[in-house]
Order: structure tokens, then sequence, then C-alpha cells
């Protein structure tokens, strides 16, 4: 899902399959609130991103932080889609049901995968991450939604 995020005068630009999370960890350490001021699910949110990336980098303050207002980045968006149309590129689209990532859920999925496999001593190098959540991605998801 495409977001915009707002801290401050600042809005960061993302995209994520759990972005209430996200919102969540930026908020941690950050003196400024962090408030989620657009959600899209769309199809190709990671592509959106990029060009939104590219047409804001003028005002770009680091990473995915932009110093522009919610008008402006929502202006651009819709510009985007315009010109997606026109193109014959695929279209903002309402997606199906994104499949969450283990970058939003990495160290409470590496405790869970800890917990319910009893491992005491795990070499990620040998056995990475990724390893276990392409397997048990949707028992740890049905298990934290409960």
């Amino acid at each position: 899902m495409l977001y915009f995020l707002a801290a401050g005068d600042l809005i960061k630009i993302g995209w994520s399959s759990t972005p209430f999370d996200r919102t969540a960890s930026f908020q941690v350490g950050n003196h400024e609130e962090c408030r989620l001021l657009l959600v899209l699910a769309i199809d190709n949110s990671k592509h959106i991103e990029s060009v939104l990336h590219e047409r804001l980098d003028y005002c770009r303050k680091r990473g995915e932080w932009f110093d522009v207002t919610f008008q402006q980045a929502f202006e651009h968006l819709c510009d985007i889609r315009k010109q997606l149309h026109f193109t014959g590129q695929k279209q903002l689209m309402l997606a199906s049901d994104p499949k969450p990532l283990l970058e939003d859920h990495h160290e409470a999925f590496r405790k869970w995968v800890m917990a319910t496999y009893e491992i005491t001593d795990w070499n990620e190098e040998l056995y990475p991450l990724s390893y276990f959540w392409d397997m048990a991605r949707d028992e740890f998801i049905a298990q934290k939604n409960k």
C-alpha cells in the first residue's frame, strides 16, 4: 500500500503492506507526532512511490522524507495517474489482499519463530529469517491477528 505519513512539516512517501505498523515504528524515537495522512491499496505501489520520489526530488530532505504539503504531494499523485492512463501503463488500481512483508514484522517474527520452534541457538547466516517467512508467514499473521 502506498502511504503518506506526516511528521512535523515533512511528509514521508512510502509503501508497505502494514502502513499502520510502519507509522508506529516511525513514532518511536521521533519527537514529532507521526500522522498517517493517506493509505491507498494499489497494485503498483512500488512504482508509484518511485515516480513520486523522482518528481519530488527538489524538496527531498532525506531518504523518503520531503518538505512538501500534503496537497502538493497528492496533486503529483493525481497527475501521475493521468500520465499512466495516457501512456497505457498500468493505472492505479485497487489491489487484492497485499501479502505482508518480512521487513514490516522482522523482530516480532524472529521472536515468534524462536518461541514456536523452540530454537535456542539460531545461526541466521545458515538459516535466514526469510526462509522461515516463506514457510510460516500465514501462520504468524493468523496468530498475530487473533
